[in-house]
This record gives C-alpha cells, structure tokens and sequence, in this order.
C-alpha cells in the first residue's frame, strides 16, 4: 500500500506544481510593484552592480532585490528614518530604490540624498551622499 500511494504521491507532484506556476507566473497582476517586470533592465542598470543598496518597499525583503540584481537593505510600509538610513549608509550603502513618495520625499530622508539617477514608473533611484558628507551636514 505505502508503494503505491508513494508512487501516485510522486506522481502528482508536477501537476501540482503547474497549478501553482498559474497563480505565481501572472504578468498582469504578479503579487509585487509590477513596475519592477516593466522596468527592470533600467532599474539593473541605475546603479553599479557591486554597490549595496536600499530597496523598498519590498514586504518580502528580496523581490526588488531579485530584480534589480543588487544587494544590502530592504524596508517595508515607508519604515525607513534618519537613524536607519544613517546606519546602512555607514555600512556602504550607495543607492536609493524607493517606489514610495512618502519615502523618498519624507524631510527626514532628503538631506541623504545626493541626486536623482532614475525615475520610471513608481520608482526612483538615488545616489545617497557618503558618510563623510552626511557628518559634515550634521556638524553645520
């Protein structure tokens, strides 16, 4: 009995697997920002590939980063501060990637941007000011 039911089991697994791939694969309406299928190419191409970045919002924390083939920090709900950019810049971050005008117009944000590298569809990307700059700026 356990043979067979193992063999039916194993046996039912690619069709599972197509009824999920309908529901995960849908251009239209793909679960996420679908700015990022539209535009990835100029979003991959708006920043170094080796530079760390700041992508959001991402509710997963990898999707965006998936997409723009980057690496660093993820935020969520326009959950990103003063203290928590400063940190990550401290860190290397060197870019922005935001799909939120809360988030990247919020005034506790602006002063850590250097300038706008891109803006299609909802997103824009931005070059952060270095470490050094934002002490400077602190000290004024």
């Amino acid at each position: 009995f356990w043979k067979y039911l193992t063999i039916f089991l194993l046996l039912l697994l690619p069709f599972t697997a197509w009824l999920r791939m309908q529901t995960r694969w849908d251009t239209v309406s793909p679960g996420f920002n679908k700015d990022l299928l539209v535009y990835k190419n100029e979003l991959r191409n708006a920043a170094p590939d080796n530079v760390l970045c700041i992508a959001g919002n991402d509710i997963s924390h990898f999707i965006l980063f998936y997409y723009i083939h980057k690496k660093g920090w993820g935020f969520n709900d326009d959950e990103l501060d003063a203290g928590k950019i400063g940190m990550m810049i401290d860190k290397g971050a060197r870019y922005l990637y935001s799909d939120s005008r809360e988030t990247d117009e919020n005034p506790v944000i602006t002063p850590f941007l250097d300038n706008l590298v891109l803006e299609r569809g909802s997103f824009r990307v931005y070059r952060l000011k270095s470490k050094d700059l934002n002490t400077i700026n602190s000290n004024e």
